[in-house]
């Protein structure tokens, strides 16, 4: 019940829109067959737009909220021998009533028209079917089927008469006003659908008036032939007649000079109205965490894997989702798939905008590795982000002493070229090289770290974690140097990389990967 007075009142309102456009802009104005289908359009507009909903999509991550429940407001019950209880079934029982009422008449009135034209005589004039009747009423005409009185008009006013319904006939002008007449059948609670079909019928008129006459050299005749039929009646309302009760602006309308074509700018002043009518009412909020963008951890954190398989839709759905909860830029480009639809090749970017970023690049021939990216947002509004390897703990980045942690992780066994990281005291630059096979690539962890208050400089604590991993099965063999001299694992893990001005690493498939490390003791 509800969801029907809100699409009446936006049909409603959408029909004075369009009404109220047309009658203090465009009506004084002589582009007839302009305005028959702006006002057309209206109808339209009004009858669908509200229908129509454009969703906007806000991925989010929230927790349960904690409710007040003796705050909660106190539902009464309505009483039940209260009759404020039954309005709404009382007034779609009015609606109904008055509905029924107007559709019968509708159908009383083509019952009407059909009874008038049985038994008829009938002459065919090309694509036009006239009907000669001896009754005293107005000429009409239905679709192709014009209706007069031959007995009431000269030679001259009968050719005047037939040149205008037949600008009727020819241009369909019945369906207008079968539309404007159901319209006023469903909207009949708005005065404004009742002025819309009066204003729909009187340019029609104005339109057959200004065709029927670019063929007639005497027009004075013409409006003598107008004021000639105002005693006589219609005969139905579903017709197009002759007679209009407005013939004084029927006459004003023909001796008008053609507006000026700058004018028809007149007609775009509605599409700013209607822009806001959708962004106002028509644009759906849409809430959610989709099961295609899993989500783990503390309501600041996220966790998602970009897998083989993900959509179009999926990945658009992953740079909204880092986007709207923390701000973070993910771009991801260079999608490259297999015949099956899986993801062959892919880059992924982020950026924090706040000194942290990274990226991920994968390309071969068979489907890639899942990449993992993990985004944390602190108290403090900082962020920790990063890419990391299936299954690896995540852990703070920071700690309780701002500590930053790189993660780097040895790829598959293919040949590649060498990757180099810098490291300095105050910038950590993390780059995840792309290679021929796709490789489970890790990407190191940035964090960025509040100035102190005591000191205007930052200092942070680093440490090295470095994961050996293999794919497809082979064992990797791994080689650590230290400005030049061969060294353990276990001597990489605790050197400092404040120390480090640059770590080469050389995969090869036959010998094995190394790893060498550049001090800045050794460059000095």
């Amino acid at each position: 019940m509800e969801n029907v007075l809100v699409y009446f009142m936006k049909s409603s309102g959408l029909l004075a829109l369009f009404f109220l456009s047309y009658h203090f802009l465009l009506r004084k104005e002589t582009f007839f067959d302009n305005n028959r289908w702006f006002l057309l359009s209206g109808l339209v507009t009004a009858a669908l737009l509200p229908l129509l909903f454009f969703t906007k999509i806000k991925v989010v991550v929230a927790g349960l909220p904690k409710l007040n429940w003796t705050a909660l407001p106190h539902i009464v019950e309505p009483d039940e021998k209260s009759m404020l209880a039954y309005w709404p079934q009382a007034l779609l029982l009015m609606y109904g009533l008055v509905t029924l009422f107007l559709t019968a008449k509708m159908l009383f009135d083509f019952y009407s028209l059909r009874s008038l034209l049985k038994g008829k005589e009938r002459q065919q004039d090309g694509d036009f079917t006239l009907i000669a009747t001896k009754d005293n009423s107005a000429p009409f005409s239905f679709f192709k089927t014009i209706v007069y009185n031959s007995e009431l008009y000269s030679e001259t006013e009968l050719s005047n008469i037939l040149a205008h319904e037949k600008v009727h006939s020819d241009q369909n002008h019945t369906l207008d006003v079968l539309l404007s007449t159901v319209f006023c059948t469903v909207f009949w609670f708005n005065p404004f659908v009742w002025w819309y079909k009066k204003a729909i019928l009187q340019n029609l008129e104005f339109i057959a008036d200004h065709e029927a006459t670019q063929n007639i050299t005497d027009k004075r005749a013409y409006q003598i032939t107008l004021l000639k039929i105002t005693t006589q009646q219609p005969y139905v309302a579903l017709t197009n007649h002759f007679y209009q009760s407005l013939i004084k602006k029927r006459i004003v309308m023909l001796n008008k000079n053609q507006s000026k074509k700058r004018n028809a700018m007149k007609y775009f002043l509605v599409v700013p109205a209607l822009i806001a009518f959708v962004l106002v009412f028509q644009i759906k909020m849409v809430a959610q965490a989709p099961n295609s963008l899993p989500i783990s951890g503390t309501l600041n954190t996220i966790d998602h894997t970009i897998k083989k398989d993900a959509t179009d839709q999926e990945l658009q759905n992953t740079t909204t989702l880092f986007k709207d909860t923390q701000d973070v830029e993910l771009l991801i480009s260079n999608v490259k798939r297999n015949a099956t639809g899986e993801i062959i090749g892919i880059k992924v970017t982020f950026d924090d905008h706040m000194g942290s970023s990274g990226t991920n690049g994968q390309k071969g021939t068979r489907p890639i590795d899942p990449i993992r990216i993990v985004s944390k947002k602190m108290e403090d509004g900082t962020i920790e982000i990063g890419f990391y390897a299936e299954g690896e703990e995540v852990t703070n980045p920071r700690g309780d002493s701002d500590e930053e942690q790189s993660t780097i992780s040895m790829g598959s066994k293919t040949k590649t070229n060498a990757q180099t990281i810098t490291t300095s005291s105050t910038t950590t630059s993390n780059t995840t090289t792309t290679t021929e096979r796709p490789q489970p690539a890790v990407k190191a962890v940035k964090s960025a770290v509040p100035n102190s208050k005591e000191s205007k400089t930052t200092s942070s604590t680093h440490t090295i974690k470095i994961l050996e991993s293999a794919t497809d099965g082979i064992p990797l063999d791994v080689q650590y140097y230290i400005d030049g001299k061969k060294t353990t694992k276990a001597a990489v893990d605790k050197l400092d990389p404040n120390t480090i001005d640059k770590m080469n690493v050389d995969k090869d498939t036959e010998k094995g990967n190394t790893i060498k490390i550049t001090t800045k003791a050794a460059v000095k």
